[in-house]
C-alpha cells in the first residue's frame, strides 16, 4: 500500500484503486437519511409520515414524535388566515402524480406557511420535489418528499423587484419632467421668435419714419413742405427734386 503525506506531515495510507464490496462498511441508510443536510420527508402512498430527517424537523419547527405515524396534512395544515392558500392542494396533486406515474415530479415554487409551536403561522416558500420509491415489482411503496426552504431567496427577489420597480418609476418621472421642460423651452423659444419679429417690424417702421423725417427736412419753404406732406399722404414716393407750386395767375385762370 502506497503512502503519502497529510498537510500536517503525517503519513497517509492510500488504499488500492478498487476495493471489493465485501471489504466496504455496510451503510446504515437510516443514519444517512437522518444526517442528510437537505430536508427529507418519507411518506406512505396514502401520505402517512414514516420519517422526517433532522433537517426537515429543523426547517418546520417540529419533533420526530409530532411527525411519525400522522397524516401529512394533519401535521402541516394550511394557514387559516390565508384563504387564497393553495399549497396543500398543489402538494397533494404532485404527490399523487409521482405515485401514479412512478416518476419524480418537480414542483414550482410553493408558498406553504408553517404552524409554529405557539400556534401562529410563519410565511414560508419551498422548492419541492417528490420521488416515488418502488419495490422490485415497480410498485410505489414510499414517497420521498424533498423541499428546500427558499423563503429568504423569495423575499430578496421580491425586494429586488420592488427596488427595480421604484427605479423604473423614478426614471419615468425624470423622463416626464425632462419632456415637460423641453416643451416649456420650445414654447419660450416660440415667444422669443415672436418678440424678435415684432422688434424687427418696429425697427423697419422706425427706419421708414426716419427716412420721412429726413425727406421733410429737405423742404426749404412752407410750400415745399406742404407738397411733400401731400405726396406722403397720397402714398407717393419721396423725391429730392422740388416742384414749384402753381402761380396765382394760373390758379385764378383754372378757377375761371
Amino acid at each position: 500500500m502506497a503512502e503519502g503525506r497529510s498537510p500536517h506531515g503525517a503519513p497517509i495510507a492510500h488504499p488500492p484503486r478498487r476495493v471489493s464490496p465485501g471489504a466496504l462498511p455496510v451503510p446504515e441508510y437510516a443514519r444517512v437519511f437522518e444526517v442528510a443536510p437537505a430536508p427529507f420527508l418519507l411518506l406512505t402512498p396514502d401520505l402517512v409520515i414514516v420519517h422526517a430527517n433532522r433537517a426537515r424537523r429543523e426547517a418546520t419547527a417540529t419533533s420526530l414524535e409530532e411527525n411519525v405515524g400522522r397524516h401529512l396534512f394533519d401535521v402541516f395544515p394550511m394557514n387559516p388566515d390565508d384563504p387564497a392558500a393553495d399549497g396543500m392542494v398543489n402538494l397533494a396533486a404532485s404527490l399523487a402524480e409521482a405515485r401514479d406515474t412512478r416518476r419524480p415530479v418537480t414542483m414550482a415554487i410553493q408558498r406553504y406557511d408553517i404552524r409554529m409551536p405557539d400556534g401562529s403561522y410563519q410565511e414560508r416558500f419551498w422548492a419541492p420535489r417528490n420521488v416515488p420509491v418502488l419495490d422490485d415489482g415497480g410498485r410505489p411503496v414510499l414517497l420521498l418528499h424533498h423541499a428546500d426552504d427558499i423563503t429568504e431567496y423569495v423575499r430578496d427577489r421580491g425586494d429586488a423587484h420592488h427596488e427595480a420597480a421604484r427605479r423604473r418609476h423614478r426614471v419615468a418621472h425624470v423622463e416626464s419632467d425632462l419632456l415637460s421642460r423641453a416643451r416649456e423651452m420650445e414654447q419660450l423659444n416660440t415667444r422669443l421668435r415672436e418678440v424678435g419679429e415684432r422688434e424687427r417690424r418696429t425697427a423697419r417702421s422706425l427706419a421708414g419714419l426716419a427716412a420721412t423725417v429726413s425727406a421733410l427736412a429737405q423742404a426749404q419753404t412752407t410750400r415745399e413742405l406742404l407738397e411733400l406732406l401731400f405726396r406722403h399722404g397720397r402714398g407717393g414716393p419721396w423725391r429730392s427734386t422740388r416742384r414749384p407750386w402753381p402761380s396765382s395767375s394760373r390758379a385764378a385762370s383754372r378757377c375761371g
